[in-house]
């Protein structure tokens, strides 16, 4: 046994339906299951990208790390000194130095993006103080 249709103006027809509150409930509970998984999903995506740009950022520096180590120590050896007293005293020193260069490089790169986005949305009219 089927319901009749209702045709609406523009003879288009309709099938009369009912909606239970317990279809409804389990209908949005599916929906916000499905919603979950996705940002769950995602979440993981973006993590995984994170933590493979850190890796990949963390083998970067290492490697940089150990060619200024390579080339302060031929500098050190060539201006007269010694290797032991490179390794125990010079290269602490010069590694701290040159990791606070770096930081400051990258805040200071950090610091010009961020000026010349606020520009670019001054000029486009998008960007007020």
């Amino acid at each position: 046994m089927s319901a009749q249709p209702i045709y609406d103006s523009q003879g288009q027809p309709h099938y009369p339906t009912t909606i239970t509150a317990e279809q409804t409930a389990a209908v949005e509970a599916e929906r916000a299951a499905r919603i979950q998984a996705a940002v769950t999903a995602r979440q993981q995506r973006e993590a995984a990208v994170e933590a493979e740009r850190a890796a990949r950022a963390a083998a970067e520096g290492a490697a940089a790390l150990a060619s200024y180590r390579e080339q302060a120590h031929a500098a050190w050896l060539a201006a007269g000194g010694s290797a032991a007293e490179f390794t125990d005293a010079a290269w602490p020193r010069l590694r701290r130095e040159h990791l606070l260069a770096q930081a400051e490089e990258r805040l200071t790169r950090q610091q010009r993006a961020v000026a010349q986005t606020r520009e670019e949305m001054r000029a486009r009219g998008a960007y007020q103080l």
